[in-house]
């Protein structure tokens, strides 16, 4: 899925002078390689993608909170989570990128470590001192791109 909207998107330089994101790439060559149905297509695709994800990212954070935080069960934490989805979906697709841009830029380096670290033969799974330089290091480089 990246590779062709990677594809697209570097194809696309003659339909779009300076588009503003991928979402305006998108809006412009579905209606170009689907005429007017290419909208409508391009909004089911994704509501359907869209949808199946929130729902279920929804439903497992509401189950996680609502065993680590009983103050709210599992349905106040359902409708809290859709609501503050909700809250930032208003924001826009550049504001929800500006925000989140930083904070993704430090976790993935983390992240990434520690799945390489848990890939690794198990003796290097003993060794607490490199996990922890190991999270540090990604850490300092996730802070130094920001």
């Amino acid at each position: 899925v990246y590779g062709a909207l990677t594809f697209l998107g570097v194809k696309s330089g003659g339909f779009i002078e300076n588009p503003q994101n991928g979402t305006e790439i998108l809006s412009v060559l579905s209606r170009e390689f689907f005429g007017t149905a290419g909208p409508v297509l391009l909004a089911l695709i994704f509501f359907i993608a869209c949808f199946n994800v929130c729902v279920g990212l929804i439903c497992s954070c509401a189950k996680f909170f609502s065993e680590k935080f009983s103050a709210f069960t599992f349905d106040q934490w359902r409708w809290i989570l859709t609501l503050w989805s909700f809250i930032i979906s208003i924001l826009g697709l550049d504001a929800i990128i500006a925000i989140s841009s930083p904070i993704l830029s430090v976790i993935y380096p983390v992240a990434i470590a520690i799945i390489v670290l848990n890939l690794m033969p198990f003796a290097f799974l003993k060794k607490p001192l490199l996990q922890r330089a190991a999270v540090i290091l990604a850490l300092i480089f996730g802070f130094s791109s920001i």
